[in-house]
């Protein structure tokens, strides 16, 4: 059970740039998030953002709270990219530190909607994650989507690749996802 209550805002600094903030409380702990991101095109932003997560539970049974060691910061540099109204990319790093797993992480993706219908995406992932548990490990993910939508009717598919190497942990985890309405 994690009861919480938040407020948050955006203001525009200026007609390019824009801060973003996000505070909540509850049962689970504190959770904050702040982003500085600075659009430089139509649909193209390059933003800095950190996240104080409070809603993970890595240690079992036990909440998280602002003063315990296991609150999870991600600390996030990226960019998106719009070349035009039907293909944007993005590629960020994150550094996320405390907790049971910090890690450093950097992903790169795409999504292609070639008409009105039809949307493609893909992203790519890799990184090195250091689990108190089972040591060092390096993961790489990938995700493949595909999504058709007209008045009557919704499909979207998705299938993710994880893959994780290390000393003490050889995984590979597959996820397929369908939705259709």
């Amino acid at each position: 059970r994690n009861n919480r209550l938040g407020a948050g805002g955006k203001l525009e600094v200026s007609d390019k740039v824009t801060l973003g903030t996000e505070v909540s409380g509850g049962d689970g702990g504190l959770g904050a998030n702040v982003e500085l991101a600075h659009r430089y095109g139509n649909g193209s932003e390059a933003y800095l953002g950190y996240a104080l997560l409070s809603d993970r539970n890595d240690l079992g049974l036990q909440p998280l709270n602002s003063l315990a060691s296991a609150n999870r910061g991600t600390l996030t540099l990226g960019a998106r990219h719009r070349f035009n109204t039907s293909l944007s990319i993005f590629g960020e790093n994150r550094i996320e530190h405390a907790g049971p797993a910090p890690a450093l992480v950097r992903s790169f993706g795409l999504n292609w909607d070639p008409d009105e219908k039809w949307s493609v995406s893909g992203s790519y992932e890799n990184g090195r994650i250091e689990d108190v548990n089972t040591g060092e490990f390096r993961r790489t993910a990938f995700s493949v989507g595909l999504g058709f939508t007209d008045e009557k009717f919704q499909f979207a598919t998705n299938v993710e690749g994880r893959f994780e190497t290390g000393a003490d942990r050889n995984q590979d985890v597959w996820l397929v996802r369908n939705t259709a309405s």
